[in-house]
């Protein structure tokens, strides 16, 4: 597995690069607080040609400039200018939570791209203008906690209902996430956060609906808020496939074998 650093408008993004099989590779994105390594498992079982990025702020994609008023048009324009580096044409997005808003904002923004959508545990962001300000506070109050104290944070973020199973479905897998959590640099996870905020993104519905290629939607039965929403998507595009696992918010890491099972046959149909 390959680490490759694309130049792009945030300035170095990082990359891991499996060229595997396929014609068509598959680009994964990680939750917030994640890091491409996340999909170690995922991409290296898979067999086949994949990418997975260190979103802008976490691992070592940085923002060259914390002053600058960045967009989350310069996270899709990112994206595109991996692929244009490789030389390719169409692509899979396959992002988790954070990421599968922000795959459904590249898509959005690229939809010509995009060969099959692959949203795990992920929303099209809030419709509601109020809720979303609501959101914004809160998630600008994590912000400051995350640059007081990233340890505290991670400990309190870690102890939500939708991860309670995680360490006891995976110990070793939680604790490399709580590893790749904590190596984070705080400011530059805070400035993150302030952008892919669900808070500070817009509601993609109207773009979701006139998405004209395979979307495939993977939830955790127990993740009752996803499932309901996931449930609500799959009326709004006739594209929709669900794949429900008994497994909590993020059934990469809780279920990796059916998950990776799912995958294998989502990449290989038609």
């Amino acid at each position: 597995m390959n680490n490759l650093f694309i130049e792009t408008d945030f300035g170095e993004i990082r990359c891991l690069e499996n060229k595997g099989k396929g014609d068509v590779p598959t680009i994964f994105i990680h939750g917030f607080m994640g890091v491409a390594d996340s999909w170690r498992e995922v991409i290296n079982s898979t067999g086949s040609h994949s990418l997975a990025v260190d979103v802008v702020g976490h691992g070592k994609s940085r923002f060259i400039d914390t002053e600058h008023p960045y967009t989350v048009e310069y996270w899709s324009n990112s994206i595109n200018q991996l692929i244009k580096s490789k030389n390719l044409d169409k692509v899979n997005v396959c992002g988790y939570s954070m990421g599968g808003r922000l795959s459904i904002a590249f898509a959005s923004q690229y939809p010509d791209s995009i060969n099959k959508l692959i949203l795990e545990s992920s929303s099209l962001g809030i419709n509601d203008v109020d809720e979303r300000e609501r959101r914004l506070i809160e998630d600008l109050d994590r912000c400051n906690q995350i640059e007081n104290n990233l340890e505290k944070f991670v400990n309190t973020w870690e102890s939500l209902p939708m991860f309670e199973n995680q360490e006891i479905r995976n110990k070793i897998g939680f604790q490399e996430q709580r590893k790749h959590r904590l190596s984070h640099d705080s400011l530059q996870l805070s400035e993150s956060l302030k952008l892919f905020s669900q808070g500070a993104m817009k509601s993609y519905i109207d773009e979701f609906t006139v998405f004209d290629f395979p979307i495939h939607l993977i939830n955790g039965t127990e993740d009752v808020k996803y499932m309901d929403i996931s449930n609500r998507m799959s009326t709004q595009n006739k594209n929709v496939n669900i794949h429900s696992v008994d497994s909590g918010h993020n059934v990469h890491l809780e279920r990796p074998n059916i998950f990776i099972d799912i995958i294998k046959d989502i990449l290989n149909s038609n």
